[in-house]
């Protein structure tokens, strides 16, 4: 969000923003219907967003609903950068910036859970995709009327033994079942477990989730409201 203004006084620090209606996560609670109404147009958002923060050095590594902020116009921002990782320079597809075990456990990317109790010395580095990863939690959870893909770690886990064990392609995750095939495909693509085949901006430009009839809702060129 852009700060408006900053005030001082004693010793109190106030930044004023734009006033935000509410966030992700009270809005599927209360008016799921409108969030399955508007779900591609704000993961197009969010990914933008999140691409951006790459782009200026930004990891951000909490992408979930309750980090989101919906303005009045009904459009979604990205906030609470508490656990954000920076770097100095844009982020790298293939580069790995930390090893801290940081973030919600049901969002969090298998290369990061890996290094839940492990000693710092023996921690495991990662990199940027691990908010694609979180960004296809986010993705269920708006497609499916606020149901969570996973309700603790060990369903994480889960996931991850699953798709490992999987004899065919073709064959779904049961929790993707009833879901539409171009939602599937792109769980798929941003749930991947290795961070290095996951999806990232420029395979969801032109993924057939953000088809629209004159072209695709994610365009890096220009963001509209609509």
């Amino acid at each position: 969000m852009e700060l408006e203004r900053s005030m001082q006084h004693d010793v109190v620090i106030s930044f004023a923003m734009e006033l935000m209606s509410s966030d992700l996560s009270t809005y599927m609670h209360y008016k799921s219907g409108r969030c399955k109404r508007h779900a591609r147009r704000w993961m197009a958002q969010i990914a933008l967003g999140i691409e951006s923060l790459h782009e200026m050095g930004i990891m951000h590594r909490d992408i979930k609903a309750e980090n989101i902020l919906v303005d009045s116009r009904e459009n979604v921002r990205i906030a609470d950068f508490g656990l954000a990782h920076m770097e100095n320079k844009s982020l790298h597809r293939w580069g790995e910036y930390a090893s801290e075990f940081s973030g919600t456990l049901q969002c969090m990317a298998p290369e990061m859970l890996r290094n839940k109790g492990v000693p710092p010395h023996r921690m495991k580095r990662y990199g940027m995709a691990v908010d694609w990863w979180a960004l296809g939690c986010l993705l269920f959870e708006l497609e499916s009327w606020g149901q969570g893909l996973f309700a603790s770690e060990e369903e994480v886990h889960g996931y991850i033994s699953w798709t490992r064990r999987r004899c065919r392609l073709t064959q779904i995750y049961p929790k993707f079942e009833g879901l539409a095939p171009d939602v599937v495909s792109l769980l798929e693509g941003l749930l991947r477990i290795s961070p290095s085949l996951r999806y990232s901006i420029q395979d969801l430009e032109r993924h057939e989730y953000f088809r629209r009839r004159k072209g695709y809702v994610i365009d890096r060129r220009v963001m509209t409201d609509h």
